[in-house]
């Protein structure tokens, strides 16, 4: 009998998507279900057709938290937090009784338990609470990150010096999959180092380098996050907006905006609208396929998104933003170029466009180096460490 895998989706498809090849390799040995925990993960995953239905080919079955189950108990819970009475044994005896996995088990119609919970490593499920809560429980729980890169506590010595994790929840976790060996050492400062386990990038398991198909119109891939602080976001708008602007008027360019699935705000729309150019457009389409034949790579300093922009060997240009945590790192490791000055970094994108070859090859080559240790054969050193942890 195949043991049972339960992932637990928080938030949107980006948790799926990031950990699909894992569960496309553990699908020989294991019956794997998914839980939806909103409506707004289901949302963005139905949105996604061709993935949800390779997603669906992979599970044994779906099902989604309906928000009327427990109502009458979720409502005095919240009563009891309103008057901070949490304390009470009655508290915890209820909030075991709703978020107990049993109720999972019986939605899904299964008599014995999962053997392992697979979830986002910034989860904040009541469900993965109250399983932390319990003093014996008969399955493992595993985070896996959902970033290329994570770096947790990098820049804050004293979450470091007292050990305090920036992501609580990871140290109740049995087992953690990162990116990399330099993670597995960043994180062995919360957690033993024995729980966590390098799996390499998920995301790019099956990507391959196709050839880029030569054009005269040059492709500039713009990722952004729409700050949510209104000082920073004002600042954005005025760096974005001159980029926009001067670039756009370089001879044979197409400019495409990917813009975060959650951190997006009306203002960048309205901002292109404004412009009113026909080579600047909004791509929703996955930022694989816009890497692909990319030219050149524009973003804050600190996201995701400059890791494809690696893998892909497309050379990554960045301009600063308050919050460096992620970006110091990248910067550090030579996998961005970064600028402070927005003229200076304009300058250089034109340069890369047309002339500068030099950037792209000594980004890539750091990129290879930095995710060096990673496996070759993902699919034995995936069914390798579940050997060891099962």
């Amino acid at each position: 009998m195949k043991k049972k895998i339960l992932l637990l989706v928080r938030r949107s498809y980006l948790e799926i998507e990031y950990i699909l090849s894992v569960l496309k390799i553990l699908k020989k040995d294991y019956e794997i279900y998914a839980y939806i925990e909103n409506d707004l993960a289901l949302k963005s995953l139905k949105k996604e057709e061709i993935f949800f239905k390779e997603f669906l080919k992979i599970i044994k079955n779906l099902k989604v938290n309906q928000k009327t189950n427990y109502l009458l108990q979720k409502v005095f819970l919240k009563i009891l937090l309103f008057f901070n009475l949490s304390n009470l044994k009655l508290f915890n005896k209820i909030y075991d009784y709703v978020y107990d996995i049993s109720n999972i088990q019986n939605i899904f119609n299964i008599n014995n338990s999962f053997d392992f919970i697979m979830t986002d490593y910034n989860s904040k499920s009541q469900i993965i609470r109250s399983s932390f809560l319990k003093k014996k429980r008969n399955f493992k729980i595993i985070f896996f990150t959902t970033s290329p890169l994570t770096t947790p506590g990098l820049s804050n010595s004293y979450n470091i010096k007292k050990k305090i994790s920036p992501y609580p929840n990871v140290k109740y976790s049995d087992f953690l999959f990162v990116n990399s060996s330099y993670e597995r050492y960043l994180w062995s400062r919360y957690i033993s180092k024995k729980k966590i386990f390098s799996i390499g990038i998920p995301l790019f398991y099956k990507s391959r380098n196709r050839k880029k198909i030569k054009t005269k119109t040059k492709k500039v891939i713009i990722s952004y996050n729409c700050p949510i602080d209104k000082k920073i976001q004002i600042k954005s708008k005025k760096i974005i907006k001159k980029i926009l602007v001067i670039l756009s008027k370089v001879k044979n360019i197409e400019i495409l905006i990917k813009v975060h699935p959650i951190k997006r705000e009306k203002y960048i729309y309205d901002l292109v609208n404004e412009i009113n150019v026909n080579n600047i457009k909004f791509s929703e389409k996955n930022l694989i396929e816009l890497f692909y034949n990319a030219n050149l790579h524009i973003s804050l300093s600190r996201t995701a998104a400059i890791t494809y922009a690696n893998h892909f060997n497309v050379p990554s240009i960045a301009w600063t933003e308050e919050r460096r945590d992620l970006g110091e790192l990248q910067e550090k490791m030579g996998l961005v170029n970064v600028y402070p000055d927005i003229n200076i970094l304009i300058n250089t994108a034109k340069r890369i466009l047309y002339k500068d070859s030099k950037i792209k090859f000594r980004q890539y080559k750091n990129y290879k180096k930095f995710y060096s240790s990673n496996p070759k054969n993902k699919i034995l050193h995936i069914f390798n460490i579940m050997k060891r942890i099962n």
